[in-house]
């Protein structure tokens, strides 16, 4: 005896990104009218946000399937985003540890150890706590420059849909930076160095345009796409080397600070 499996399909509202059965006419979530705009996939590409840890292995394996998340994934998006950041903040305060322990063993070479009586300190505020606030709060601006993008280009986008995504895109990068920190923690400060950089500027210069890549820069009466997307280049460039040099100003000084006061 033979069975027919039937595949249904299902439309994803283009303001919030809902999926709904294919001939619902209003968006149950935000009223959208669904019209030719709507996007149609089929049911096994669908991520239910129920699914917490089928929704993350999925994306793991297909990066690529972020696009689908949508505004009940956000939370995914916001944890993948704090894992990004606590890798950040993790290696600064790793980093730190290291310099204070080599300076104090240097101390103990030139016989001026038992004179110290004391290592560096090495705060876990100012070089973990306050690293994880700035690296996780630079995601948010980025976030909200590129759902800015959106709407200029005309690209119809919902922030908590663009957060999931974004978060979900995420992920390999903080794969990258996670190798990175094996390469450094094997002295393979070149490799180290390569992977750190492609994890940082990486996601200022892919993201956004993997974002909206859909968007109508043809409409006609607005702005190119390219140029909005070298705007929000230069501005998230310029965010984080201000944010970087701010806080390495900050780490140099108080590491400074920590050292002079021992003598």
């Amino acid at each position: 005896m033979m069975c027919r499996i039937e595949r249904s399909f299902f439309m994803r509202c283009p303001s919030c990104g809902t999926f709904i059965e294919d001939d619902v006419q209003f968006c149950p979530n935000c009223g959208e009218n669904i019209e030719a705009s709507i996007i149609t996939i089929h049911s096994d590409e669908a991520l239910p946000s129920e699914n917490v840890y089928g929704v993350l292995k999925k994306i793991f394996r297909q990066p690529s399937a972020s696009k689908h998340l949508t505004p009940n994934h956000l939370a995914i998006g916001l944890i993948s985003i704090a894992i990004y950041s606590l890798l950040i903040a993790g290696y600064i305060y790793y980093s730190m540890k290291s310099i204070s322990s080599n300076l104090q063993n240097s101390f103990n070479d030139l016989g001026l150890g038992n004179v110290l009586g004391q290592s560096v300190e090495v705060s876990f505020f100012d070089y973990f706590i306050l690293p994880f606030v700035g690296f996780y709060a630079l995601q948010i601006i980025m976030i909200l420059l590129i759902f800015i993008l959106a709407k200029i280009s005309g690209e119809i986008k919902d922030l908590r849909a663009l957060t999931a995504q974004y978060g979900g895109y995420l992920f390999p990068f903080s794969a990258i930076f996670l190798i990175g920190i094996l390469f450094s923690v094997l002295n393979l400060n070149w490799l180290a160095t390569v992977a750190f950089i492609i994890a940082t500027l990486g996601v200022i210069f892919m993201l956004p345009a993997v974002l909206t890549k859909h968007g109508v820069e043809d409409k006609g009466g607005g702005t190119d796409r390219v140029y909005l997307l070298l705007i929000v280049y230069f501005i998230g460039v310029l965010i984080l080397s201000f944010v970087a040099r701010t806080y390495i100003e900050t780490m140099v000084s108080s590491f400074i600070n920590n050292i002079t006061s021992i003598f």
